[in-house]
Parts: structure tokens; C-alpha cells; sequence
């Protein structure tokens, strides 16, 4: 299946991959400079249907993620290459000031099998915190100009109505 074939890879390299309209998209966990710059011109709040009724189409931003969808600390099982290739736990990655942030540990368990260094593997655990900490969604409807946008590609948002200049999204639908 797919999933077997590209989840431990992406993983491995940080990353994510999708399957949208026919299509792979595969991104690694790395920073990707903006592909188009969007602005309020852009936004196509107000829709018209073909009966010639208007209906307005709102943006939706949610700033918050779940308590039980954050951790602060990783507790990573790889193959190890040094202990020829046996499953072994690792020390945990644990970010102190997050810890202190939510008053206490809260720790996620994660098996990587395409992974044989500790070294990447706090690398990667370390993308993983990042993303979880990142919560703020954004769902808004833009006119055809943002058609050619694809899965994960990162676009540049200026809207003045909530103060963002420049500020950076990536296309996760």
C-alpha cells in the first residue's frame, strides 16, 4: 500500500506526503520560500451563484490547538545502526521551555523505522515539536489567481484586517 511505502521515508526526512485529486505530493521538513503573494484583492468572500443569489463566503481562522494534541517531549524508538540495526530507545527529546510553558511533561511516543542515528532523530523530533506548536489555520476562499496553488506549497498573506504583512501559510487542503 502507499501509506506503507511513503509514510516511514517522510518521516525519515521530516516531511509529509499526500494523495490529492490523483496525485502524490510529497514535501520534505524542510523551510520553503513562498511560491505567490496573496492579498485582500485576492479573497473571494462574496460568491454569486447562477440563480443570481449572492452569498458570503467567510473566513475561517482558528489560533488554537488542542491540550491533547501538543507534547513537549518525544520519546524515540529507532533502529539503531551502531547496535546493528536492533530497535532501541533513545534518550527523549524534551524541550525545557515548552515544558515549563504547559506546566508539565507531556510526552509522545514515536517509532522510527527508517531512522539509524539518534542525531536525526532529534532532528526530527524537533520538526515535529515545531509543528505542534504551530496552530494557527486558516481557511479562506481566494478568486482563480491562487488556482495554480498546489498541496504544501507556501504562500506569502497580507491582510491589513488582522494586521499580517508577508506572513507565511502552507496549503495543507
Amino acid at each position: 500500500a502507499p501509506r506503507d511505502a511513503l509514510d516511514d521515508p517522510s518521516q525519515a526526512m521530516g516531511g509529509e506526503w499526500a494523495f490529492a485529486s490523483g496525485e502524490y505530493f510529497v514535501r520534505a521538513g524542510v523551510y520553503q520560500l513562498p511560491v505567490m503573494f496573496l492579498d485582500e484583492r485576492d479573497l473571494a468572500v462574496v460568491q454569486r451563484s447562477n440563480d443570481g443569489s449572492v452569498s458570503q463566503s467567510g473566513i475561517t481562522i482558528s489560533p488554537h490547538r488542542a491540550r491533547n494534541d501538543k507534547f513537549n517531549t518525544v520519546a524515540i524508538r529507532i533502529w539503531d545502526q551502531a547496535a546493528n540495526y536492533v530497535q532501541t530507545p533513545i534518550t527523549p527529546f524534551r524541550a525545557d521551555a515548552l515544558v515549563a510553558d504547559d506546566g508539565a511533561e507531556i510526552a509522545q511516543e514515536v517509532t522510527m523505522p527508517a531512522v539509524f542515528s539518534g542525531a536525526q532523530a532529534y532532528h526530527i523530533a524537533g520538526i515535529m515539536l515545531r509543528d505542534s506548536r504551530d496552530p494557527l489555520t486558516v481557511t479562506l476562499p481566494f478568486k482563480m489567481r491562487a488556482y495554480q496553488l498546489e498541496l504544501f506549497d507556501t504562500i506569502a498573506l497580507t491582510l491589513a484586517r488582522y494586521r499580517w504583512v508577508n506572513k507565511q501559510f502552507r496549503v495543507i487542503s
